[in-house]
């Protein structure tokens, strides 16, 4: 948890005050951190697993996004949302640390510096989502999936990525069926080798080629 950066040049004193106020939660697969709709009262910050945000509109549950190791999850309860806007679901076993907001608002009274971390974790996610919003505009479905994979290994510090074409699809807001089309078309172009629940990415700069990710 040190490494993360909403602890960030947070001093000693403070670090363990926070790490104090943290609960760990084992998450498995199939569970659920929180609900759409349900009173926003926690944050959780993943520290394994993968967590998978879905939103049902019109009785129909789409997803929306993937959190990963290091990603904090239902982070609006911090910001004064009543209510958790979409439901987090677990897609692989792992461990999260969670926060309430009555802990958080206690612990950023003493230590301001929190408040100014957590601005900076939501203005890192926001430039995040601009970039997505301009690659499902603009991008092909390959150059999608070419986007995520490049930002997952740069991520991971990895070429090979514990991924499956589910989660890809996710990310990507496709269907498994599609993201499957794709990888594939990649793989013939040398670009990536696939192996069951892994991807490993070949040539990460024509990936980037693809988007337009080095401009």
């Amino acid at each position: 948890m040190a490494e993360h950066p909403l602890l960030r040049d947070l001093p000693p004193p403070a670090r363990r005050e926070v790490e104090a106020a943290l609960d760990r939660v084992e998450v498995a697969r199939g569970a659920c951190l929180y609900r759409q709709g349900e009173p926003a009262w926690a944050v959780w910050w993943l520290a394994s697993g993968r967590v998978r945000l879905e939103r049902r509109r019109g009785g129909r549950v789409r997803p929306v996004g993937l959190a990963l190791p290091g990603d904090l999850v239902g982070e609006g309860s911090l910001v004064g949302e009543a209510h958790y806007l979409e439901t987090a679901r677990v897609a692989e076993d792992g461990v999260a640390w969670r926060l309430s907001r009555e802990d958080y608002e206690g612990l950023a009274v003493r230590w301001p510096l929190l408040r100014l971390n957590l601005l900076r974790v939501l203005s890192g996610k926001l430039r995040e989502r601009m970039e997505e919003l301009e690659w499902c505009s603009f991008a092909s479905l390959q150059g999608r999936l070419a986007a995520y994979l490049v930002r997952l290994c740069e991520r991971e510090g990895r070429a090979e990525l514990p991924l499956s074409h589910r989660a890809l699809a996710c990310l990507a807001r496709t269907s498994r069926e599609s993201a499957t089309r794709g990888l594939r078309r990649l793989a013939r172009r040398g670009l990536l080798r696939q192996r069951y629940g892994r991807v490993e990415v070949l040539q990460p700069e024509r990936l980037s080629d693809l988007v337009g990710l080095e401009g």
